[in-house]
C-alpha cells in the first residue's frame, strides 16, 4: 500500500468513477511488481537469444 502512495492520482482519488479508480490500482500494482522484478527485462529481442 505504501508504494501505491508514490502514485499521485491513487494517493488523492483523482479518479471519479470507481472503474477508473480501481483500473488506476491495476496498473500501479503492474508497474510496482515489474519494478520489483530482479532482471528487469520486461520483453527480449528474440535476435538476441542463443
Amino acid at each position: 500500500m505504501n508504494r501505491r502512495k508514490q502514485f499521485r492520482a491513487l494517493a488523492t482519488r483523482y479518479d471519479k468513477l470507481a472503474t477508473t479508480y480501481r483500473a488506476t490500482v491495476r496498473i500501479a500494482d503492474i508497474l510496482i511488481r515489474l519494478r520489483a522484478r530482479p532482471d528487469k527485462t520486461v520483453l527480449q529481442d528474440p535476435r538476441n537469444t542463443p
